[in-house]
C-alpha cells in the first residue's frame, strides 16, 4: 500500500467516524426533543385531584385549598392564581403589591401615562426594568403601547424617584420575575 492509499484510507475512516458521530448526535437531538415535548405535556396539568395548592384571596390573603378539578380551580389557574407552594403565592402577592404601589405613586404624583400618551409615539414614556449587567434601569419607549407590569412614568425623574424609594423591593421583584 502506497502513501496515497494509506492517507486516503485514513480520511475515509475519519469520514466514517464523523458520519457515525453525526448520526448519534442526530439521535440524541431527537431524544431531547421528545423529552422536551413530554415535559411540556406533563406540565400542562399542574395539579392532581385532591392535591393541596395555594391562591391569593380577594382580601389579599394566602389560602390553602384542595384541587377538585372544578370551575373555581381552573379559573384560578387561568388567572395565574394557583400555586404549588406557599412561597410562590407569597412571591406573587409581593409583586402584585409593588405593582399597586407603582400605580398609586404615579396617580399621587400626577405622572401616570394616559391612553392618549400611549397612542402618541412622539411622547416619551419611561419604565423600570432589570438589566443583568447594570441592575435596575430606567428605559424609554415611544412606540410600545403595551404597559409594563410596573407601568409607565411620564418623566424619567419620577421613575428614578420611585426606584430610589423602593430599590430593595424592586430588586426582590425582579429576582422573583426572573425565577
Amino acid at each position: 500500500m502506497n502513501k496515497y492509499e494509506e492517507l486516503k484510507n485514513k480520511i475515509d475512516e475519519e469520514i466514517k467516524s464523523i458520519e457515525e458521530s453525526k448520526s448519534k448526535l442526530n439521535e440524541l437531538i431527537e431524544e431531547v426533543k421528545k423529552a422536551e415535548q413530554e415535559e411540556k405535556c406533563s406540565n400542562k396539568m399542574l395539579f392532581k385531584k385532591r392535591e393541596d395548592y395555594y391562591h391569593i384571596s380577594t382580601a389579599g390573603q394566602i389560602i390553602i385549598d384542595v384541587w377538585n378539578d372544578d370551575k373555581i380551580d381552573f379559573r384560578r389557574l387561568s388567572q395565574e392564581n394557583a400555586f404549588k407552594t406557599r412561597q410562590k403565592a407569597e412571591d406573587k402577592l409581593f409583586q402584585l403589591k409593588l405593582e399597586g404601589k407603582a400605580r398609586e405613586f404615579r396617580r399621587i404624583n400626577n405622572c401616570n401615562v394616559t391612553k392618549e400618551d400611549l397612542r402618541n409615539i412622539n411622547n416619551r414614556k419611561y419604565y423600570i426594568y432589570y438589566n443583568l449587567v447594570k441592575g435596575i434601569t430606567i428605559g424609554t419607549d415611544s412606540t410600545n403601547i403595551e404597559p409594563t407590569k410596573l407601568g409607565y412614568f411620564k418623566s424619567k425623574e419620577m421613575a428614578e424617584r420611585f426606584v430610589e424609594e423602593n430599590e430593595e423591593d424592586l430588586i426582590k421583584y425582579f429576582k422573583i420575575e426572573m425565577g
